[in-house]
């Protein structure tokens, strides 16, 4: 593996995985069996630390799943941000799967777009095309699976320097 792609992969895997290893600390016994709420924000917690604020311009709640629209995950002691148009969220567990196209931002200029994500305690998959780009490095596969700090990216992988 070349250094450019192991000094790029390294820091996006650490990072991805950070993204969802979360598990809320939300108390759920205000949540009504079936309800719509609009700007929601859940917050995340380490002790006193703030972890993640998970916010979404709509909620619509089932029991212990949450379907979520326009969703922004932030860290700010992380450096990520998440944006989604839709995520399906288990407020037990903390798994989520989000519909569609993900974009990830990523400290100082990593950007991966990824769609139909799921993530299930230290585990990301995604059997769709992902594309993760810093400066004028390009990395593209046609699915991703990132486990611990393991990352991989396969199907027709493609590095491409501009």
């Amino acid at each position: 593996m070349s250094s450019l792609r192991k000094i790029l992969i390294i820091p996006v895997a650490i990072s991805i995985l950070s993204v969802f290893s979360l598990r809320k600390e939300m108390n759920d016994t205000s949540l009504k069996p079936s309800q719509n709420m609009k700007d929601i924000k859940i917050i995340t917690r380490s002790g006193n630390t703030v972890e993640w604020i998970i916010s979404a311009d709509n909620a619509d709640i089932t029991g212990n799943e949450a379907r979520l629209s326009d969703v922004r995950f932030t860290s700010e002691s992380k450096n990520i941000s998440v944006e989604s148009p839709e995520c399906l969220y288990n407020i037990k567990t903390g798994e989520a799967y989000f519909e569609g196209e993900l974009m990830m931002f990523i400290g100082d200029g990593i950007r991966a777009k990824l769609k139909n994500v799921s993530i299930k305690d230290n585990l990301l998959e995604s059997n769709s095309p992902v594309i993760i780009e810093k400066g004028n490095t390009i990395i593209t596969g046609n699915m991703i699976k990132a486990e611990g700090e393991r990352i991989n990216i396969s199907g027709k992988v493609r590095m491409v320097i501009r």
